[in-house]
């Protein structure tokens, strides 16, 4: 719908002319931290600079268009993260690539601001924000989940039971494939674009 072609998806599925045909990008997408440490071998081995995002939120894909757009042009690599803050509010929990993705759609489309991401896989810095932490254990991720300043929570629905039963904090169920595999399917693709405003929305009326 923008004008692009797209030369090849690297992910499941994917055959040999596929990945032949993928050094004749001009510009890449990655769409997961998997996805970035293909883009950076492809941008050392063969110049093609990329976008580091999921187009989450309506403001937010129109973003990640425009970002491709001049990324391609200026040959520089950008990974979108969304903005610092000190003390966090809101709390993701998850893939780093899909929760910045969704921190950039809170900020964008509704305002929000001071949230932080707990990363599930590993926290790879080139992606992480300095208030973002690194949830490597069930302890762990139990710890961050009951911190009193969290008042929004985005995480996968079996991390709920970690909760303290007297939590106030409001907690939006966002199903991560290598959590709860397929028991609740998966928000991804409800949440691409515009479809990210409506999810929010729903949940607020929860």
């Amino acid at each position: 719908e923008h004008g692009f072609s797209v030369t090849s998806t690297l992910s499941m599925g994917y055959d040999m002319n596929q990945l032949k045909n993928a050094p004749s990008a001009q510009v890449n997408l990655a769409v997961s931290r998997a996805g970035m440490l293909i883009g950076e071998f492809m941008y050392k081995k063969y110049g093609i600079p990329y976008v580091c995002g999921l187009p989450i939120g309506e403001k937010s894909a129109m973003q990640v268009i425009t970002d491709l757009n001049e990324v391609a042009i200026r040959r520089e690599n950008k990974v979108l993260k969304g903005k610092t803050c000190d003390q966090g509010k809101i709390l993701i929990v998850g893939e780093q690539v899909q929760s910045n993705a969704i921190r950039c759609a809170l900020e964008n489309e509704f305002g929000m601001d001071n949230i932080v991401v707990g990363c599930l896989f590993g926290k790879e810095d080139n992606l992480a924000l300095s208030q973002d932490v690194n949830l490597s254990s069930e302890r762990k991720i139990k710890e961050e989940l009951n911190k009193s300043n969290y008042k929004l929570i985005i995480a996968d629905p079996f991390m709920k039971q970690l909760v303290k039963k007297d939590s106030d904090a409001r907690f939006y169920e966002n199903p991560q494939y290598a959590v709860s595999s397929k028991i609740h399917g998966s928000e991804t693709a409800r949440m691409t674009g515009a479809h990210f405003n409506t999810w929010i929305n729903e949940q607020d009326k929860k």
